[in-house]
């Protein structure tokens, strides 16, 4: 194309032959007139011998045949079309025509190249917006082109033109005239596109919305255009039903790689035009143009359902086998595979788009996609190359994955000292090599250089995060999301590659290089460390899984003068120095001292004084922010702003609704990816005592509940946010047993307590004969709902198990789409969206113990039982030395026997016990013993305690009330047996 664009203007306008290459997109070295002219001439202006007749530059560059007649001809019109450049209106500049046309195009006065809108960015144009301005509707009925996307749009608009002529008379001047249209016509037809199949691609791009254009391009299985598939995946897509994604998925699978490859230049004969250029456009694609549809699958996974991922990586190598198959050279084959392979590894090690913020994050599932290629690679006769960002890419993931049995018994093993040098555990560690001790990461990295490619500063730095400090000695490895894009540094990886702030601070003092001065992200790094939380001794946890201090040995032979030396400095002392230095905080950085300052004005101290704009910060000041300049705030910013706003203890009702208020106005530009992520701290504060917020415990519970159905109504109601209404939820009813237990201890303290029904079976069965209106029904204007805090502790109760039911539908459907892998069962378990581990499982275990919701408690057990007593999933755990946390289900056992078991019918225990001694789950049932030692628990679980003195005083009211319900019927039957005597004395 480029050879003929060259001939063409050679031959037409006799330009320099530098200026044509360099005008392939834009028009920047003519003059625009004379492009014009030229573009809209009918036909060449030069005769057709001079194709065979020899171009010659001349001393200017010019090309000529000889005849300086005509280049001073060509000078005199460039020098009048200068002249008239400024007097010529301009078109609009994403619609000016370019330079490269050939056949019918050149004699329609059309134009095919683009120079800054590509037909994707015009249908985002026309399409999202669902009413798109007149400029924008103008502009693109002046195009000519026969680009299809192009002529699609141009067809609606001659259908919205000719439905109402009256008020769209320009766009019918505008668009191609009735001679023009029929050649494009014509044109489409030959490409293989009827009208038939016109009005279908129309009918899929003007669905309402992302959702409905997707079930409309999945209602028939036949080929579509590819820029179809593109758009309904841009980065802007909002599509939200995993379903879908997984049905473009496999039309992608079916239509890229199912059948034999097949050339469309040798299979165009005679009848088959048509078929062949619809049926091979997805199957003969460029390998770029497919690393581009793997991409914006791969954002849309990590976003929706990145489990997904497997299934891309099957279809990636697939592809990557599929191209054996071309009659292609054998080194040029080999080329675009191993350029596929490293592009799709990098592709699956990347984070963008991807939800989750915490250590749950499925890398397990990124490096079941890399090993499916890696696999592949293993499989074919000559296996690919890994570059070195192929490389870096596998090292990223496996960063991220959990320790192995290996790495924990070395992490066991190191000293109390620094360097944490390994102590030998047994006889087969004395044995061992240094080298034998490498995490995986490191392992990765020796064979990045066996491969012959050197370390940079990147791969030290990742080196030192996944334990071999850049001098050789150990270091604590770190499980840390890496991002493959953006720079690390040797000196901050060593400050976080420690167990504390102590040892923190000492290789903070330690530059690698003498006179290194520390920078933003040594500070950013030493500052996560001053502001991570001791880690609890109770809880069995390995230095580097979390960001927590651990306590290490201290040197006793020490000065108090040396110990204070060596002491850390605090973070007000730090910032100190770190302004000294003349830096100012930003991005990470800033982030860490905003989230925990200790008040909102230290927050905003911190927000003036980093490099933030002046009109940013002072949007997250304001009252009434810019929406604007709201948006231009970093979200990791802008979430930790929220957090500080919600926990404030100054006015919090005030800063608690301005908080909402600041993320209404965000979620209006931000997508929905991130709404649990700015939600988040406002429900963890929520339920903090509703008299430090100004309100009832009624209006507390409404609010909460009105929250909890919006956020649920325009963003859905993901797993983190579930776990967080369970502990809101929790946490307020915690206060209120802790109440109604005091009330318990005075003569009629209870009876006045609204909540000294909740926990009574009776009064809960008269209320469901009573209340028709389903759980968490928002109120109607037609009746009024019973408002008090009784009514609302079990409506909220009621809406806590409904979203529990919606995630395990919704995890239900989920895995029916995922394929089989081969990702350690343990580790699929711990990533499902439903409230499936431990921790969570266990807090809503405890909310429905403070509702009152018993019988919903022994059900969750059985449903725990059946999910985690699969057979391969037991063996798994039987191998491992200890239980992960998030698998270990004894705290959620002694909750049911602590507080439901008490309060069921001896039927219902006995059901649970029967499914546990049916199920292959090998839970121990806990004793009295251990069920004590719980509620003896730590001391942030005092309340549980509490629970339990009150659901015994209600089990003694219960049986008070019994025995006065049978002696009344007792009294009741002597009475009636006492009328009926004399009745029967007077019969007889």
């Amino acid at each position: 194309m480029l050879r003929s664009a060259i001939w063409e203007l050679g031959r037409a306008w006799q330009v320099p032959r530098h200026v044509a290459v360099g005008s392939k997109g834009t028009s920047q070295f003519l003059s625009r007139g004379t492009l014009r002219r030229a573009l809209s001439a009918q036909g060449a202006s030069v005769p057709p011998p001079w194709r065979h007749q020899r171009l010659e530059p001349d001393s200017d560059g010019l090309m000529h045949n000889g005849n300086r007649s005509d280049r001073s001809d060509l000078r005199r019109r460039l020098a009048a079309d200068k002249q008239r450049e400024e007097s010529i209106p301009d078109l609009p500049s994403w619609t000016d025509p370019a330079p490269l046309r050939r056949g019918t195009e050149r004699r329609l006065g059309m134009t095919k190249s683009w120079t800054t809108l590509s037909p994707s960015h015009l249908l985002e144009s026309l399409l999202v917006n669902h009413h798109p301005d007149d400029g924008v509707r103008k502009n693109t009925a002046m195009i000519r082109s026969f680009r299809l996307p192009v002529v699609l749009m141009q067809i609606r608009l001659r259908q919205e033109a000719e439905a109402d002529p009256e008020h769209n008379s320009e766009i019918l001047e505008l668009l191609p005239s009735k001679k023009q249209w029929q050649k494009v016509m014509d044109i489409m037809y030959k490409n293989g596109h009827t009208k038939e199949t016109l009005d279908h691609y129309l009918y899929i791009l003007l669905g309402a919305n992302d959702e409905e254009r997707c079930r409309r391009f999945l209602e028939q299985d036949t080929p579509k255009p590819l820029f179809i598939l593109s758009f309904l995946l841009r980065a802007g897509s909002s599509i939200r039903n995993v379903a879908a994604l997984n049905g473009l998925l496999r039309y992608y699978r079916d239509r890229s790689c199912s059948t034999p490859r097949q050339d469309g230049a040798d299979s165009a004969f005679a009848g088959e035009t048509r078929a062949t250029r619809s049926r091979l456009a997805m199957l003969n694609m460029a390998p770029d143009e497919f690393s581009r549809l793997m991409s914006r699958f791969a954002h849309h996974c990590r976003r929706l359902e990145p489990r997904l991922l497997t299934t891309l990586a099957d279809i990636v190598a697939n592809r990557i086998k599929w191209h054996q198959q071309s009659l292609d050279p054998p080194t040029k084959i080999y080329h675009v595979q191993c350029g596929l392979f490293n592009s799709a590894l990098g592709t699956f090690a990347s984070r963008a788009g991807l939800a989750s913020r915490h250590k749950q994050a499925p890398n397990a599932y990124f490096w079941e996609a890399q090993r499916i290629l890696l696999e592949m690679s293993d499989q074919l006769a000559k296996p690919l190359l890994v570059d070195k960002a192929g490389f870096m890419a596998i090292r990223a993931v496996l960063a991220g994955l959990p320790k192995n049995q290996a790495e924990i018994h070395s992490a066991m093993r190191h000293s109390q000292t620094w360097p944490p040098y390994l102590r030998p555990g047994d006889g087969m560690d004395e044995k061992m090599e240094p080298d034998e001790a490498w995490t995986r990461t490191v392992r990765a990295g020796a064979m990045m250089q066996e491969a012959g490619f050197s370390k940079d500063q990147n791969d030290e730095a990742l080196d030192v995060l996944q334990g071999l400090a850049y001098d050789g000695t150990p270091a604590i490895q770190q499980r840390t999301p890496v991002d493959i894009k953006k720079q690390l540094r040797v000196w901050a990886a060593s400050i976080k590659a420690t167990r504390n702030a102590q040892e923190a601070w000492g290789r903070f003092q330690q530059p690698p290089k003498k006179g290194q001065k520390p920078g933003l992200e040594e500070y950013a790094a030493m500052f996560e460390k001053l502001v991570a939380r001791d880690a609890d001794s109770t809880v069995s946890s390995v230095p580097g899984n979390n960001s927590l201090n651990f306590p290490v040995l201290q040197e006793e032979n020490l000065a108090e003068f040396e110990k204070a030396r060596l002491r850390a400095p605090s973070v007000d002392e730090l910032y100190e120095k770190m302004k000294l230095g003349g830096i100012l905080p930003s991005g990470q950085c800033l982030r860490i001292l905003v989230s925990n300052a200790d008040s909102l004005p230290t927050a905003h101290r911190y927000l003036m004084q980093s490099t933030m704009l002046r009109h940013q910060w002072l949007s997250l000041l304001s009252n009434n922010p810019d929406p604007e300049a709201l948006g231009e705030v970093p979200l990791n910013i802008f979430a930790a702003y929220i957090g500080v706003c919600a926990r404030d203890t100054e006015q919090p009702r005030r800063k608690m609704v301005r908080a909402m208020r600041l993320i209404e106005i965000r979620l209006e530009r931000e997508p929905r990816l991130w709404a649990p992520y700015l939600w988040e701290p406002i429900l963890k504060n929520l339920g903090q005592h509703h008299v430090s917020l100004g309100i009832s415990l009624g209006e507390q519970l409404r609010l909460t509940m009105q929250l909890v159905r919006r956020i649920q109504e325009s963003h859905g109601f993901p797993l983190s946010l579930f776990h967080q209404f369970s502990r809101c939820l929790k946490r307020i009813l915690r206060r209120e047993a802790v109440a109604l237990l005091a009330d318990t201890k005075s003569e009629d303290g209870a009876t006045t307590n609204p909540l000294g029904l909740l926990y009574d079976p009776d009064a809960r069965e008269v209320q469901a004969t009573e209340q028709h209106d389903p759980a968490c029904e928002p109120p109607m204007s037609d009746h009024s709902e019973d408002d008090s805090p009784l009514a609302l502790v079990r409506r909220a109760a009621g809406c806590l198990k409904e979203l529990f039911y919606e995630l395990v539908a919704e995890e239900k459907k989920r895995q029916a789409l995922l394929g089989s892998n081969e990702v350690s069962r343990l580790d699929a378990m711990l990533l499902r969206r439903d409230p499936v581990s431990a921790p969570i499982v266990h807090d809503y275990m405890l909310s429905l113990a403070f509702a009152g919701e018993f019988e919903e408690m022994a059900r969750v057990v059985k449903w725990l039982m059946l999910e985690w007593g699969k057979g391969s999933l037991i063996e798994e755990m039987g191998a491992l030395d200890e239980v992960p946390l998030e698998a270990d289900m004894l705290d959620t056992l002694c909750a049911f026997r602590a507080f439901a078991e008490p309060m069921l019918e001896h039927a219902m225990t006995n059901s649970v016990l029967d499914a546990l001694n049916t199920s292959l789950v090998g839970w121990t049932w806990p004793d009295d013993e251990l069920v004590q030692g719980y509620l003896n628990g730590r001391v942030e679980d005092e309340a549980n305690k509490d629970l339990s003195k009150v659901l015994k005083w209600a089990r003694q009211q219960q049986q008070q009330q019994q025995q006065q319900r049978r002696r009344r019927q007792s009294r009741d039957k002597v009475i009636a047996d006492a009328d009926e005597e004399p009745g029967n004395k007077r019969h007889n």
